[in-house]
This record gives C-alpha cells, sequence and structure tokens, in this order.
C-alpha cells in the first residue's frame, strides 16, 4: 500500500511503496507517475521526506536504516543502521534528520555522516510516530497510541501541546504557515487542526473528504 507524500519543492511529490517491492515514486504536477528508486537495499518503506537540497530521505522499517537517495544521480546509500523500527523523518533546522523509532518510544538523532544518537525518549512518550520541524527549529510529534502531539527542543526536552480527544490515533504532524499544526488521524480519518497560541484543537478536513486510515500528511507554503 501507498505510504505518506511528501511535496518536493517544484511541485513533484514523493511517495512511498511499502510492499514488495519496496519502492519510490514521484508524481509530477500533470499527474504523471515516474519512478525514483525500487529494490534493495529498500525492504519495507515507511517514511519518506525530501532534505532542503532535495534529496530523498527514506524510513525502512524492516531493515533498521535510514537512506538517502541523491536528488540529482537517483543512487541510494545508506546513511545510518540499527535504528530500531524507524517509522518516520525529517529534516531538523540545523541539518541532521529526526527520526520517530519504535524501539525505547523514542526520537534519533541522525547526522547527514551517519551519527546516530537518541533526542528524546521514554515517558511520556508511548510510540512517537510522526514528525516535523517547527519554525523555531524544535520537532513537534504524533504520539499515536499516546494520543497526544509533544515538542521536543533540539537539546531533547519533551513538553505536552495537547493530548486526548478529539485526538484517537495522531500519526502525521505538519506546519501551516502560521506555526499552527496540522494533524492526521488515522482512526477517525480526518485533519485537525491545533492554534499554536492556544492548542485549540478543531476539524480542519473531514472524514468525508480523505479514505481510510490516512497516515503522514506535510504542508509546502
Amino acid at each position: 500500500s501507498l505510504l505518506p507524500a511528501q511535496v518536493v519543492r517544484g511541485g513533484d511529490v514523493v511517495v512511498t511503496n511499502a510492499s514488495s517491492p519496496a519502492a519510490v515514486f514521484r508524481i509530477d504536477p500533470s499527474g504523471a507517475v515516474l519512478p525514483v528508486y525500487s529494490g534493495a537495499p529498500l525492504l519495507s518503506a515507511t517514511g519518506v521526506s525530501v532534505a532542503r537540497n532535495r534529496d530523498v530521505l527514506v524510513t525502512d522499517f524492516t531493515s533498521n536504516s535510514l537512506f538517502r537517495i541523491d536528488a540529482q544521480t537517483g543512487a541510494i546509500s545508506t546513511i545510518a543502521g540499527g535504528l530500531g523500527g524507524p517509522l518516520r523523518v525529517c529534516e531538523m533546522l540545523d541539518g541532521d534528520f529526526a527520526v520517530t523509532s519504535n524501539s525505547g518510544h523514542s526520537v534519533l538523532r541522525v547526522t547527514p555522516t551517519g551519527v546516530v544518537t537518541t533526542l528524546a525518549s521514554g515517558a511520556p512518550f508511548n510510540r512517537p510516530f510522526g514528525v516535523c520541524s517547527d519554525l523555531n527549529g524544535d520537532l513537534l510529534v504524533a504520539d499515536d497510541i499516546g494520543r497526544a502531539i509533544h515538542r521536543v527542543t533540539p537539546s531533547g526536552a519533551i513538553s505536552m501541546l495537547t493530548t486526548g480527544l478529539p485526538l484517537r490515533l495522531p500519526q502525521g504532524v505538519a506546519l501551516f504557515p502560521n506555526g499552527d499544526y496540522a494533524v492526521i488521524d488515522g482512526l477517525v480519518d480526518l485533519v485537525f487542526r491545533v492554534a499554536r497560541a492556544t492548542n485549540v484543537v478543531s476539524t480542519w478536513v473531514p472524514a468525508s473528504s480523505l479514505g481510510v486510515n490516512p497516515e503522514g500528511i506535510v504542508t509546502d507554503w
């Protein structure tokens, strides 16, 4: 099945397919679907993001790895392995990569050269899933099992932004231009908007507009 889409600067969309064979596709503004990469070393491409230089970043849950697909050549290389079931990835403001990991309920920091450190882990996380970088360099982390949105500073401090109803299974998070948060919920199949100033949650896109179990969301303003 197709998993989260990420808009590339220039209007393209990059999509991962976690099924065999694992693959990455590019969809241009006309709707044409073009292959980016398929096959080994990808086993289950579960998360995708695009770096500021347009390289494609792919998390692979089965191989526990983070891969880079070069924007110019299409060549794939391993940035880091041993990530313990990586779920989603985003580029941080400082150029490192943030990876949510199924192991240890953690958010990992991965440098472009492959050095891996734990940025934040344990309580209050239950399963950090979706992740994006905030305007000031903090990370926003959607915890689907914990039904919460957390903020993680570059130093690893965790604070809770909102939790509980109406959030049921928040699996993706992105930013609006004004700094509000868009949160996609895979259980009630809609998109919430969380006000940055007040953390008040409201429905932005109703379930009738989306398919079943949406997981990934990104904004490109």
